[in-house]
């Protein structure tokens, strides 16, 4: 699936659509790092053990934590984009209300059906 450019009003390349998780990432590790030294700073503990220890308890894509189901979900999009992604554009017909991608034509009323049929499979996926 490809995402719109909201400032440009264009397709995004494939692969940027996770940039909004990565940026999550980001935030969270800066977290980490500045409770982390400010625990140093009280005398909890040194700051590189202090992260240590919080990245093996909530940054692993293999715990069952808020993180670690991010951290897969970036993963799968990483995957899709390197087997599945193409630069193929979808194109609205508005004359017969239809998207043509692909050599497709759904209705617009069937798109919703379609996203939710999508869904179904990534959550199986999971």
């Amino acid at each position: 699936m490809l995402s719109m450019q909201p400032t440009a009003g264009n397709w995004m390349k494939p692969g940027n659509y996770s940039s909004n998780l990565s940026k999550t990432i980001w935030i969270i590790q800066l977290i980490i790092f500045y409770d982390t030294a400010r625990r140093d700073g009280r005398g909890e503990g040194q700051t590189l053990t202090l992260i240590k220890e919080c990245c093996e308890v909530h940054l692993q894509q293999g715990k069952e934590t808020p993180m670690g189901e991010i951290l897969r979900w970036r993963l799968l999009f990483f995957h899709a984009v390197d087997h599945s992604v193409g630069d193929q554009r979808a194109l609205r017909d508005e004359e017969n209300d239809a998207v043509i991608y692909n050599h497709a034509t759904p209705k617009m009323d069937q798109i919703p059906t379609l996203l939710r049929t999508e869904c179904r499979r990534c959550r199986h996926l999971l």
